[in-house]
């Protein structure tokens, strides 16, 4: 999922993959895009299996079919589209959970190795932190309430392959610009939004010397009971 559908499915649901998106798109033969442009961050379409049958539904009739031929486009809002054909499709389809077991099988495969290839710089001990290292603390934290926020540049790249909201809605980044500073606007329109719940911000990992000579990553919180307050993991 890209940042927009983030939390959509909770960790711990079967059908949740967060690091096999590229192997599914190469081996998958019906793939249903959901308000999501063919743009630079999907090949403009090329990552797609040239074999499989493509659905795209997208509420802006000139993003239907942009940069990559499509077999069915439907333009309307996707809550009320994808409500609609689950209700069409309930109780007429026998036996398609026994069917796709094989490929849920082969993309959690997929799934659980790209995650050990990431575990040594999840879990390393390096001065300064990981990236990996910083994103995987932060996402041990994070509740059913928490909003987690990526202010641009690489540490949006390194969040989105670790962290995973609980709920929609709960991830917000800049969007396919990257741009750099959104973070302390967004986290103040997520308190006013939603005062209750906690927003986490994490910033574009900008290095600044300590006193001792070692270089420190600088990270941004913030909790209910503060708009914002600074942190600096060893």
């Amino acid at each position: 999922m890209n940042g927009a559908g983030r939390g959509t499915l909770p960790p711990g649901d079967p059908h949740h993959f967060q690091l096999s998106r590229r192997y599914a798109f190469s081996g998958a033969d019906v793939i249903v895009i959901v308000g999501t442009p063919f743009d630079f961050r999907m090949g403009y379409g090329k990552r797609l299996s040239p074999d499989a049958t493509v659905v795209q539904i997208d509420l802006d009739y000139r993003t239907v079919g942009k940069n990559r031929d499509i077999d069915l486009g439907i333009v309307g809002d996707a809550g009320l589209v994808l409500k609609a054909v689950t209700e069409a499709a309930s109780g007429r389809v026998n036996g398609g959970a026994s069917k796709r077991k094989e490929w849920l099988d082969e993309l959690r495969a997929a799934e659980q190795t790209a995650l050990e290839k990431r575990l040594p710089n999840l879990r390393s001990d390096a001065s300064p932190i990981h990236p990996y290292r910083l994103v995987s603390e932060i996402n041990d934290f994070l509740t059913e309430d928490s909003i987690y926020i990526g202010d641009g540049g690489d540490i949006v790249t390194f969040s989105g392959q670790v962290v995973q909201p609980k709920s929609p809605g709960h991830w917000m980044d800049p969007g396919p610009l990257g741009t750099l500073g959104v973070g302390v606007p967004f986290v103040l329109a997520a308190k006013q939004a939603r005062p209750t719940r906690r927003s986490w911000r994490s910033s574009a990992m900008a290095r600044s010397p300590s006193p001792a000579g070692t270089s420190r990553l600088s990270s941004a919180t913030t909790s209910p009971s503060s708009a914002s307050s600074a942190t600096t993991p060893p």
